[in-house]
């Protein structure tokens, strides 16, 4: 990349709304150094551009676009004066391998084992590998699988459709005929905790302590901030306190991770599904909770002491923790986890059929006597 090529750098610093570099001052970005400064004695890259055009925290990754071509002529990776980026020419040689193919000689060579997306064909003028036509698997008429292709074998499967409704209180389940039905389950119990927010992080450690019953949690729902993105939420616990061991992650055991967990938005409860298993309580016994995303997405309200009882019912304590920066980072406290708490005393989480067992009879069985069989005794 020739000195005094004229640049822009379009970037979303501290992960704002796209912002663009044009300017530097008065005058237009452009390339005006060589520099090394990023660079290690060792590595395959000796320089990189040099530039005085604005970034932040957050944009490195950006394209360092020359004006004249509108092309990509470096990422940038690298802050201070001048602020650096890769050149292109070197990227593009560490990874143009992968974006070059073979050229094919038969069919054989073009086919990925995959029995569901067509047969390939390699196409003799271009000497290119084509795709097949994907095959169609036709309906099971059955509403609690869905009829997909194994690739494997290319065999229609019926997969089992999966209903969740993320309502812990219902039980959840398919029936041919009807499809998704969802019970009300007998006894749960919801304690919530706040949704007034005034500071935030990626979570929060708190303690759960079961009052003169045994309980069993089976679920938490979270307030999100991040509106119609998706997080990564991890649920860890351990018996006894969370305090002492808020950066000791070997004291916990993860129990949940949701992968893709759509956000709420501030001021609206994020449902999650229910927990693989219930964590057991037993009466008189405090349990800690570590829920997070692995960003900075909860919103949560600042407390007035660690362990005050900040909500209870007849059943249960939840106490006042800490926020804490993921995983097992720094912490601040008194927090308050914002959300609602799901559990069920033990021994009333037996789920109601959700039809009779059995169809009545249709009439009686036997036809009353038409009169009493023996006189009544004087």
């Amino acid at each position: 990349v020739p000195l005094n090529t004229r640049i822009f750098i379009p970037q979303h610093p501290r992960g704002w709304a796209k912002q663009i570099a044009l300017k530097d001052g008065a005058n237009d970005c452009m390339v005006n150094a060589y520099t090394s400064q990023c660079r290690s004695a060792n590595t395959a890259i000796p320089q990189d551009i040099g530039y005085t055009c604005d970034t932040a925290g957050g944009s490195s990754g950006s394209p360092v676009i020359a004006r004249s071509s509108r092309k990509v002529v470096a990422l940038h990776h690298c802050a201070n004066c001048p602020n650096r980026g890769v050149p292109i020419n070197y990227i593009k040689a560490e990874i143009e391998e992968y974006f070059t193919r073979d050229e094919c000689t038969d069919n054989s060579a073009c086919s990925d084992g995959n029995l569901c997306n067509g047969v390939e064909i390699c196409d003799s003028a271009s000497k290119l590998c084509l795709p097949g036509t994907p095959k169609t698997c036709p309906d099971n008429n059955n509403v609690c699988t869905n009829n997909v292709c194994r690739p494997e074998d290319g065999q229609c499967v019926g997969v089992p459709v999966v209903c969740e409704d993320l309502d812990p209180c219902t039980a959840n389940s398919c029936h041919s005929g009807i499809g998704c039905t969802y019970t009300a389950l007998f006894g749960c119990n919801i304690i919530p905790t706040t949704l007034q927010a005034d500071t935030g992080q990626a979570g929060n450690m708190f303690d759960v302590r079961a009052k003169n019953k045994n309980i069993e949690i089976s679920a938490f729902q979270v307030h999100c901030t991040l509106e119609n993105q998706t997080v990564r939420i991890r649920i860890y616990m351990k018996t006894g306190t969370w305090q002492n061991f808020e950066t000791d992650p070997g004291s916990w055991q993860e129990i949940f991770v949701a992968e893709e967990v759509l956000c709420a938005g501030v001021g609206t409860i994020t449902k999650l599904p229910s927990l693989p298993s219930s964590v057991s309580v037993s009466a008189g016994e405090t349990v800690a909770f570590y829920v997070t995303a692995e960003s900075s997405a909860f919103a949560y309200t600042r407390g007035t002491a660690v362990g005050n009882v900040y909500n209870e019912d007849d059943n249960i304590q939840f106490l006042g923790g800490s926020g804490n920066v993921f995983p097992f980072g720094t912490v601040y406290q008194p927090r308050i986890f914002n959300g609602n708490i799901i559990y069920f005393v033990e021994g009333q989480t037996d789920i109601p059929s959700w039809i009779p067992t059995s169809q009545p009879s249709p009439k009686p069985t036997s036809q009353p006597s038409p009169e009493p069989t023996s006189q009544p005794s004087s």
